[in-house]
C-alpha cells in the first residue's frame, strides 16, 4: 500500500490567533526555517481565537496565504466550540445555555455553541467553503459538548431517555454529551468525505481526565482519521500541581487507543493561562521532547503574536524542531516496548469523579474521593513511581484490556481500578493464568462497570484474597512494616509512613506469600503505635503467573504526601515479578526514558526534566555519566547519540549491553543499530 502523506512525522504549526495587516504573511518563512511539514491555518481568518472560515471575508487572504506555503501539508481549522459576544448578540439562538436558560460563557469574554442549535446549519456551510481550497484536512476543536438546556437539547434528551432534560441524572448526562459530540462529528465526516473522501478529520479528545466535554475516543474512534489531545497545554493554575510527565503520559495514552492511526499531542508554546506569554526555554523544548519520544506527532502553537515564535522560548521549540525534521528517520514506524502497562482506570474515575483541571474546555472541579479510595491520584502517582525508577511503561484502558493482545507486557498494573467490567476481568484472568504478572491496589475489581458493588473482588482469587473490608487510616496514624530484611535495609525507616485515606483489611489464602504488614490504626499520629498488625502486602501464584496486591493506595499516598519509601517500594515489587530490559545508574531519577523500535533500530529516548526545584522549568542540569544497561532483544553493531551523531562505545554481556551516555540538554537520543 502507498504511503500517505501523514505516515511520516507530523511536525505541525499552529498560530492560534489572528494577526494584523502583513503580519499574517511573515508566518510562511519562519515556517519553513524551522522545518515544520504541516500547518493548522487559523491566523488569516480568525477573530481573535475563533477560527471560522467565510468565504465572502477570507477568500482573498487565505488563497494569497496557501499559495506561499512552499508544499507544506494544510489542514484548516474549524472552532466547534465557541463563538464571539458579535456573534451571540446576533444570533442567541445557536448559544449552549445552563437549565435558567442563560448562555454558557467561554474564555470569560465569549460564549459555549450548542451543536444541536441552528449553529449547526451556520457550520456545515463553513465546512463546504473551506472545501474549495487544496487543502488535506480539517481540524475540529471540540467538538466540546456542555451540560446544555436549550430546546434542541431538551427534545433530543427525551427522544433518547424517555424523559426530561431537567431530571438527568450526571451518568445520563455524561452519556448525553457523549453520544451528542459522536453524533455531530459523524455528519461532519460525511459532508467532508461527499465532497473529497481524501480529507483526514479530527477533533480535540479527552485523554487522561475525565470526560466532561464529550469527546470520548473510543466512540467517536470510527470517524476520525488522527487522535488528538492537549497534552501540551499548561499550566492555567499552580503549575507545580502539573505532572512534568503530563506530556509523555498524554502521548502513551494516545498511542495505545490509536490502533494504528496516527496521534497527535497539541503543544501550546505559551504560559497558561497567559495567551501571549511564552513559556520558559526548558518548557518549550520539553512539551516537544515529551511528546515526540512517545511516538507522538507534534504540534506547536502559539496564541498570540507572530513574533512569539522569535522569544527565547519560541527559539528554543524551534530549534529543537529544526532539529527533529533532520532526524525523521528515528521516528518513522515506530513502536513502544516497555516493560509494563498501567491501566488507566476510565471507568472508576467516572463513576467515581474527583478532579477535573481547568483547560480551554472545561472549568476546574474538585470531589472528595469515594470511600474506595482515589483513581485519579493512585493512578498518577503509580506513573510518576515508574518514571522515576526509569521504568518503561505504556498507559492503557479497560477497552485496550477487552480487546488487545496483552502477552506483550511481562506485567500490568491496576492502580486502584474499582471499576471492571465482566469481560475486563476474565481478559485479566486468562493473562495471568497464561504467566503474566499483576499489580493491584486498595478497591480494584471491588465494583462492575457502572460503579455498583460487587458481593466479592472480582480479582480476589488472583491476588490470593479470601475477604476484604474497607476502612479509612488517617495520614500520620498508619505504620507498613516490611518483612523482607533486605528491602527494609532501604528504606528510611521500618516501620515506614503507611498509607493515608481509604485502606484494606484483608484476610489472604495460606498460600499466598505476605510481604508487608500494617499496623492498626493510631488514635492519633503522637499516639503509641499498637504493636498490633494485618497482612497488608502478599503475592500470590495463579495458573503459570503471579499477582501482588497492597491493600492501600501506594501511587495516592505518594502523590499527596511524597513517602519517598513508596517509590522506592513500588520499584522492589516491580522487580520481584520482572526484569526490566533496561536499567540506569547514575542518573537523576528526573530523567525519563522510553524506548522505541522501527524495523532497523531501537531508539532510547532521554527526556530531562532536571532544573531548580520549581516549575517552570528553566536552567535544565546535565545528565554525564549515565550508565545504561539494556536488553536490545536483536544484534547491535553501534550506538550513537541522535542529535550530534557522536559514536558511543558499548559492551555485550550475553543478551545485554552496557555504555555511558551523556544528556547534556532538555533531551537525548541513544539509537542502537
Amino acid at each position: 500500500m502507498a504511503r500517505k502523506w501523514y505516515d511520516d512525522p507530523l511536525l505541525i504549526a499552529a498560530i492560534q490567533f489572528e494577526q494584523e495587516g502583513d503580519d499574517a504573511f511573515r508566518a510562511p518563512a519562519i515556517l519553513d526555517k524551522a522545518k515544520f511539514n504541516t500547518e493548522q491555518l487559523l491566523h488569516v481568518f480568525g477573530e481573535a481565537v475563533v477560527g471560522m472560515y467565510e468565504k465572502e471575508r477570507h477568500y482573498e487572504d487565505t488563497k494569497r496565504y496557501l499559495s506561499m506555503t512552499n508544499g507544506r501539508n494544510v489542514i484548516m481549522y474549524s472552532n466547534v466550540h465557541c463563538m464571539r459576544k458579535n456573534a451571540y448578540e446576533a444570533h442567541p439562538e445557536r448559544a449552549a445555555v445552563d437549565k435558567n436558560g442563560v448562555a454558557i460563557p467561554a474564555y470569560t469574554d465569549e460564549v459555549l455553541v450548542c451543536m444541536n442549535s441552528p449553529w449547526r446549519d451556520f457550520y456545515f456551510e463553513r465546512i463546504h467553503e473551506m472545501l474549495e481550497f487544496p487543502i488535506k484536512g480539517i481540524f475540529l476543536d471540540g467538538p466540546s459538548f456542555t451540560d446544555c438546556y436549550c430546546p434542541a437539547c431538551q427534545k433530543l434528551f427525551k427522544e433518547a431517555y424517555g424523559k426530561d432534560l431537567f431530571d438527568a441524572t450526571r451518568e445520563e448526562m455524561r452519556d448525553f454529551r457523549i453520544k451528542q459530540a459522536a453524533r455531530f462529528t459523524h455528519d461532519v465526516r460525511e459532508v467532508i468525505h461527499s465532497i473529497n473522501p481524501e480529507i483526514i478529520v479530527y477533533p480535540n479528545v479527552t485523554g487522561l481526565s475525565e470526560n466532561v466535554a464529550g469527546s470520548d475516543i473510543d466512540i467517536l474512534y470510527d470517524d476520525i482519521d488522527f487522535l488528538g489531545t492537549e497534552g501540551g497545554f499548561m499550566f492555567y493554575g499552580d503549575p507545580n500541581a502539573v505532572s512534568i510527565y503530563k506530556t509523555s503520559q498524554a502521548a502513551r495514552y494516545m498511542e495505545a487507543k490509536a490502533n494504528g492511526k496516527p496521534y497527535v499531542i497539541f503543544s501550546a508554546g505559551n504560559h497558561q493561562p497567559w495567551a501571549r506569554y511564552m513559556h520558559t526555554p526548558a518548557e518549550n523544548e520539553i512539551i516537544c521532547a515529551a511528546a515526540v519520544a512517545s511516538g507522538a506527532n507534534l504540534w506547536y502553537g502559539v496564541h498570540g503574536a507572530i513574533s512569539d515564535f522569535e522569544t527565547s522560548g519560541g527559539q528554543a521549540a524551534l530549534n529543537l524542531i529544526s532539529k527533529l525534521a533532520d532526524n525523521k528517520l528515528y521516528y518513522t514506524d515506530t513502536k513502544s516496548r516497555s516493560d509494563v502497562a498501567v491501566l488507566w482506570p476510565k471507568l472508576s474515575v467516572h463513576a467515581f469523579p474527583e478532579a477535573v483541571a481547568e483547560t480551554d474546555f472545561t472549568k476546574a472541579e474538585k470531589h472528595e474521593a469515594s470511600r474506595y479510595g482515589s483513581s485519579l491520584k493512585e493512578f498518577e502517582g503509580t506513573c510518576e513511581i515508574l518514571a522515576r525508577n526509569h521504568i518503561t511503561y505504556d498507559i492503557i484502558d479497560e477497552k485496550n484490556l477487552r480487546d488487545d493482545d496483552l502477552s506483550k507486557y511481562p506485567l500490568i498494573i491496576l492502580p486502584n481500578a474499582i471499576c471492571l467490567d465482566d469481560a475486563a476481568v476474565a481478559k485479566i484472568k486468562a493473562y495471568v493464568e497464561a504467566g503474566g504478572k499483576l499489580i493491584g491496589t486498595l478497591s480494584t475489581g471491588l465494583c462492575d462497570a457502572h460503579g455498583k458493588a460487587r458481593s466479592a473482588g472480582a480479582l480476589n482469587d488472583v491476588f490470593g484474597i479470601e475477604s476484604l473490608a474497607l476502612e479509612d487510616y488517617l495520614a500520620g496514624c498508619s505504620y507498613l512494616k516490611v518483612l523482607d530484611e533486605s528491602v527494609a535495609k532501604s528504606l528510611i525507616s521500618n516501620p515506614t509512613a503507611g498509607f493515608a485515606g481509604a485502606s484494606a483489611r484483608v484476610k489472604f489464602a495460606e498460600n499466598a506469600e505476605v510481604i508487608a504488614l500494617l499496623h492498626e490504626p493510631m488514635a492519633g499520629r503522637y499516639s503509641y503505635l499498637p504493636k498490633e498488625t494485618f497482612p497488608a502486602v502478599a503475592q500470590n501464584k495463579y495458573g503459570k503467573g503471579e499477582a501482588i496486591y497492597l491493600c492501600g493506595g501506594v501511587g495516592a499516598t505518594f502523590t499527596n504526601y511524597g513517602v519517598a519509601d513508596f517509590k522506592s517500594l513500588l520499584n522492589v515489587f516491580v522487580n520481584r515479578l520482572i526484569k526490566p530490559m533496561i536499567t540506569l545508574d547514575d542518573a537523576y531519577e528526573t530523567v525519563e526514558v522510553t524506548v522505541r523500535d522501527n524495523p532497523e533500530r531501537t531508539m532510547i529516548h532521554f527526556v530531562n526534566y532536571t532544573a531548580q526545584m520549581r516549575r517552570p522549568l528553566e536552567n535544565i542540569i546535565p545528565c554525564k555519566g549515565m550508565k545504561v544497561t539494556f536488553k536490545p532483544g536483536r544484534e547491535v553493531g553501534r550506538v550513537f547519540s541522535m542529535f550530534d551523531g557522536k559514536e558511543i562505545p558499548f559492551e555485550k554481556n550475553g543478551d545485554t549491553i552496557t555504555f555511558n551516555f551523556d544528556v547534556n540538554g532538555s533531551y537525548d537520543v541513544a539509537v542502537c543499530e
